[in-house]
């Protein structure tokens, strides 16, 4: 998806899976887990390294996930000195991220230090009842960040599998917004996904169905 902005001289881009908590299973929050594991790391630089690297371009980057997808998100200057390096970092973490048991501890201690401070706080305990009253059986209704049981349990491997099954060219889905010509957004699209693997589009999610009446 492309939408030529060229009020000023940025870009955003956002590469886009359906792999949201929907896709969890009986693992809830894997998927928003896996989405906040990606720039950890890659074969040639760590956490710093990376975040160092797009502090000194300038460069913006992020990762979320909600019930239905999981995005990776980028906004930089269209300058080619900046853009060039940010867009080949921006891919190493798209497509070769790597997942270490070290910072899996990390990230699993301050996530259930959360979810743990979410159980006294009665917004965030309604929200999750109302999702859940909603939804009953259906993948929507636990919560994205998962509950302190099932984050606790989740492993490397886990996170490894999750990726490595939505986080597919046939998964993905790229959208460019600022001042760049089509060309050159077609360009930056086949360098962010030329290295992942094709594999498939996941089986869709089922419809809700509608709540019953009292």
């Amino acid at each position: 998806m492309y939408v030529h902005a060229p009020e000023l001289p940025m870009v955003d881009v956002e590469v886009r899976f359906n792999a949201g908590s929907a896709r969890d299973g009986e693992k809830w929050g894997l998927a928003s887990f896996t989405a906040g594991m990606m720039a950890t790391a890659t074969p040639s630089k760590d956490e710093n390294q990376i975040s160092e690297a797009f502090n000194d371009l300038g460069v913006q980057i992020g990762a979320d996930a909600g019930r239905d997808a999981a995005s990776l998100k980028m906004r930089s200057l269209t300058r080619a000195s900046i853009l060039s390096p940010a867009l080949e970092l921006f891919a190493e973490v798209l497509t070769q991220p790597v997942f270490r048991t070290e910072t899996l501890s990390r990230e699993k201690a301050r996530l259930l230090s959360g979810l743990k401070q979410k159980t006294v706080q009665p917004q965030a305990i309604l929200k999750d009842a109302l999702w859940s009253q909603l939804y009953g059986e259906h993948p929507y209704a636990h919560p994205v960040e998962g509950t302190i049981k099932t984050v606790d349990a989740l492993t490397i491997n886990d996170i490894k599998g999750f990726y490595k099954q939505y986080y597919v060219a046939a998964n993905a889905q790229v959208t460019i917004v600022g001042a760049v010509d089509r060309t050159a957004a077609e360009q930056m699209a086949e360098t962010l996904v030329r290295n992942l693997p094709t594999g498939k589009h996941p089986v869709p999610i089922p419809e809700p169905k509608p709540l019953k009446q009292a």
